[in-house]
């Protein structure tokens, strides 16, 4: 259907057809006005429908506006008189067979919605059975120290969206705790994520939209990592003149867990910074010392999710203490008579 001719009445207008073409002004002050292609619909440049009473109504499966923001007018706006355009455009976007919307001033667009249905918003509209569909994604590094934990931090910066179509602006919420797969050390560690929700949508215009679809609200992605902790090693031993330690002598602990604090052990050689008692600041020699796991229950702590700490003193993490030994008094075995100084000898060892 071509309308070559300007239509100007009182009263309603209603016109069905294949496609539409609008090539001169349509005009009404009384009444609605509903225009449904099931073809293209095309309003020539420098043409307008306008409706100053009532609302104006397209239903088409290709909008084509040659003439610009003026369009579509509705001059009684302020009584909440609307215009919409329902397209069943399979791409409106498309370069080559998307709709051309051609700068309207709607006041919200809608995807996912069907002629007939109840739209979300009020005012002019731009309506698509089109549905585009958000996937949320991680993105980046997820990283922390060994904790005992299988927790997980991320920021905002840990997101991403897809899907958005149009420019559209996407806010959507990014919780900022998920898990680890395990607790362990590694790398490429699956976080996973719940609750990631679509909060609002804008247009490039600021605009609300409304229908788009979510894939998935809970995530996952290999982005973290977890680094060893430093083991707490400290040692006590009574002087002896050496520095050697034994097993007994060392404890090796990691993180507290709750009421829990992981316990290792070590092969190799265990030895002191220095033999003396009076020395500050002793530690234990790591150099020739290796982790080992702990024994089993509640306290294991896994020898994978540790580091020694460096060779040298610090109060958390190396320490070391060195007892004073026991003094032997032994008297020499001597006669003498009562009253008599013994002359030679210590006396004593």
């Amino acid at each position: 259907i071509t309308l070559p001719n300007a239509i100007s009445i009182a009263g309603p207008i209603n016109i069905y057809g294949g496609a539409i073409n609008v090539n001169n002004n349509v005009t009404t002050s009384s009444g609605d006005i509903l225009m449904r292609a099931s073809g293209t619909f095309t309003i020539a440049s420098s043409k307008a429908i306008t409706n100053s009473s009532g609302n104006t109504v397209i239903t088409t499966s290709k909008f084509v506006n040659n003439a610009g923001s003026t369009a579509l007018s509705n001059t009684n706006s302020g009584a909440s008189k609307y215009w919409q355009v329902w397209s069943t455009n399979a791409d409106p976007y498309n370069g080559s067979t998307g709709d051309t919307v051609g700068s309207l001033a709607y006041d919200y667009k809608q995807y996912n919605i069907n002629y007939g249905a109840s739209p979300s918003g009020t005012g002019r509209a731009l309506l698509y059975s089109y549905a585009p569909t958000l996937t949320f994604s991680l993105t980046g590094t997820v990283s922390k120290t060994y904790d005992g934990t299988d927790t997980a931090t991320l920021t905002s910066s840990n997101y991403s969206v897809s899907g958005a179509v149009n420019s559209d602006s996407i806010t959507y919420n990014k919780p900022t705790s998920g898990t680890y797969d395990t607790k362990n050390v590694g790398t490429s560690k699956t976080v996973s994520v719940t609750s990631v929700t679509l909060t609002s949508v804008a247009s490039s215009t600021s605009k609300p939209v409304y229908g788009y679809s979510v894939a998935a609200t809970s995530i996952s992605g290999s982005i973290g990592t977890i680094t060893a902790a430093t083991a707490n090693i400290s040692a006590t031993k009574t002087y002896d003149g050496g520095i050697t330690l034994t097993s007994g002598q060392v404890t090796i602990t990691g993180v507290t867990v709750g009421a829990n604090t992981e316990v290792l052990t070590y092969t190799g050689t265990a030895s002191l910074s220095d033999a003396n008692v009076a020395t500050s600041n002793k530690y234990v020699v790591p150099t020739s010392m290796t982790l080992a796991n702990g024994g089993t229950g509640l306290t294991t702590g896994l020898a994978s999710n540790y580091a020694l700490p460096s060779n040298a003193y610090n109060a958390t993490s190396n320490r070391a203490t060195v007892n004073t030994a026991n003094l032997t008094v032994t008297a020499d075995n001597q006669t003498t008579t009562y009253g008599t100084v013994i002359s030679t000898g210590t006396g004593k060892t």
